[in-house]
């Protein structure tokens, strides 16, 4: 018998990252009941507390998104990490 994953209990959202053209994540969907669905930009979603954040956790821990290939003079994958990005130094 095939491995197969087990479905998400149905009162938690499913909780899956948007790719930009960039490659970059900058906004997750959030899959509710009969297909609902939710654009949240990436930034307001980590600011949110409660069920959401407990569903962005579950989805975390359960499946680690592969970061994209940098770029040529890209910092690389700090980001997916859980850190911020480097800033931009001012003059």
């Amino acid at each position: 018998m095939p491995d197969q994953e087990s479905p998400a209990p149905a009162a938690s959202p499913l909780v899956a990252p948007l790719l930009e053209s960039n490659g970059r994540v900058e906004a997750i969907a959030i899959l509710g009941p009969a297909g609902s669905f939710q654009r949240w930009p990436l930034a307001s979603a980590i600011q949110l507390q409660g069920e959401l954040t407990d569903a962005i956790a579950a989805a975390v821990n359960q499946r680690r998104i592969p970061a994209p290939p940098a770029a040529e003079g890209d910092e690389g994958d700090a980001d997916v990490e859980g850190e911020a990005p480097p800033e931009a130094e001012g003059p």
